[in-house]
């Protein structure tokens, strides 16, 4: 059953069609790297790097295994703006009737960019970005 609501280019509403949706109910849930590591990202034609750590990099590095589902105990939805702030794009599905929670709406975010961890030695020429603030 597919619901009519206003659309929004980061938020579409389908029925449910994945079943490997990873759901984190802790931090220890994610991929357990937290040190800083460069990204090559690449939507369409345009390529750039990035550099996260933290929480940040666990994030994409969960959403590069396969869909999350967006309504975590964590509050992934903070690292999801800042990796989308920093170019990645990743879009959120919404869906009703969880058959395991029983919730009525929840969310599932998918990466859509493609994304491969930097090896040493490979470079890219276009901008870097940093989930780092400066102060």
């Amino acid at each position: 059953m597919k619901i009519q609501i206003p659309q929004s280019p980061l938020v579409e509403w389908a029925p449910i069609e994945h079943t490997n949706i990873l759901r984190i109910a802790k931090w220890f849930d994610l991929p357990p790297k937290t040190e800083t590591a460069s990204y090559f990202v690449k939507n369409g034609t345009t390529e750039f790097e990035i550099l996260l750590a933290e929480r940040t990099r666990q994030t994409l590095e969960a959403l590069m295994k396969g869909p999350i589902y967006a309504a975590s105990i964590c509050r992934l939805s903070h690292q999801i703006a800042l990796l989308r702030r920093l170019g990645v794009d990743i879009i959120t599905k919404n869906y009703c009737d969880d058959p395991q929670t029983g919730a009525k709406r929840y969310g599932v975010y998918f990466l859509v960019s493609r994304v491969q961890q930097k090896s040493k030695g490979q470079t890219l020429t276009r901008k870097v970005a940093s989930d780092r603030t400066s102060a």
